[in-house]
Parts: C-alpha cells; structure tokens; sequence
C-alpha cells in the first residue's frame, strides 16, 4: 500500500500535528465520523473541503488531489475522462486522462453499481448544480447511452453543442426538463421536436463525498 495515497497521507499528517479526529473535524467543519470514512478510505472528500483540509494539516492542495489518485490495497481503478461536446450533434468526446484515474473501495463501488456497467470519473464544470455538485468535484457515471430516463435523477448528457449534469424530469408532452440544483439557473425545457439534438452520456452515481 503506498503510504502517499489520501487516506493514509490524511491520517499520518492529522496524527503528526497531534490532531485526533474529532479536532480536525471541527476544524474543517465537518463531523469525526465523516473524518473517519476519509481515513478508511469510505469516502473522498469534495474539492472544497480538500483545501480546507490541506490549510489546517499544512499541506499544499495538489499534494492532497494527487494522492487521490494512488491505490490503496482495498481499492479499484475508475478511469477518468474529459468530456467535450462535438459539433456533430448531438456528440461528444471522451478523452483519457490515465494519470488521473480515481480510486474507490471495491465494497463501495459494488454498492454503486450493482449491475457491473461500465464507470468513469470525470470533473463537474459550473455552479450551476451547487451545493449538491460543486465546481470541479470529481463524479463518478454509469456509461449507459439510451432513450430512457428515470423520472428524477440525475445524468451527464449533451444538448446543443453543450455538457450538462442536471436532473432530469419526463414531460408529458415526451420532452424533458433539465434543473440544476442551484436556483439562480432555470430548468432547461427540451421539447419533443429538440430530442434529437440531445443524447444520454451516462447517471451520475456518484461525487467525491456524497450524492
């Protein structure tokens, strides 16, 4: 286990400052149990909180992002890729980053994904989603292109040259409505004749810390 990975750079600074859990947790403003999923590698904190984290352990951030990027024994590889959109709609993309492959306890992810499809991590872009998806927090989506939604959740699609995250909602007129979580960003209305000009890139199961 490389002892440079997040959870273990994590513990070892916390311990070497003589912080418990609990201080360090009040400190960043979170709680010790979220600490502890931190240190057993249960859960990644969001970007947000990283800085946090590296400020009060004094670490600089890209130490602490790039750790989340090593293995710990107990966990699996997610491939990360940038997603763009093409100008033959609707298209988009996907370009690897192998450097910047995200890890996830193998328990966890069975959790996530039960159906074993396909995964990649890629960055949410915009405010648009906060607080429930903030800028650059790394989500996980099952790649599973189709026609079907399901009624409320939330999915990385394409639209008019566009990458969104948003949560979708079935109209009854058979076009869908796309909110953001942020209410300073009105929903997206896609009629039934603008459907061909969107495309489904995946469900968003998952962001660092919860979704």
């Amino acid at each position: 286990m490389s002892k440079n990975n997040f959870k273990s750079l994590l513990k070892s600074s916390r311990m070497d400052l003589g912080l418990s859990q609990k201080e360090l947790a009040t400190l960043i403003g979170t709680s010790p149990a979220i600490v502890s999923k931190y240190e057993s590698g249960k859960s990644q904190p969001r970007t947000d909180t990283i800085k946090k984290i590296a400020s009060v352990l004094k670490l600089s951030d890209q130490v602490l992002l790039d750790s989340l990027t090593l293995p710990s024994d107990e966990q699996i590889e997610i491939p990360y890729f940038e997603l763009s959109a093409c100008e033959e709609q609707p298209g988009y993309r996907m370009q690897p980053l192998p450097k910047k492959s995200i890890y996830i306890l193998e328990d966890s992810l069975a959790q996530l994904n039960p159906s074993s499809l396909p995964i990649f991590a890629t960055s949410a872009f915009g405010e648009s989603m906060t607080p429930l998806i903030n800028h650059n927090d790394i989500v996980f989506i099952k790649n599973e292109p189709s026609s079907q939604f399901i009624d409320g959740k939330i999915y990385a699609l394409v639209f008019q040259n566009h990458i969104f995250i948003k949560r979708v909602f079935i109209t009854k007129l058979n076009g869908l409505e796309l909110h953001s979580a942020n209410p300073q960003y009105p929903p997206i209305v896609v009629n039934a004749e603008q459907m061909r000009f969107l495309k489904i890139i995946g469900l968003v199961i998952y962001r660092a810390g919860y979704i």
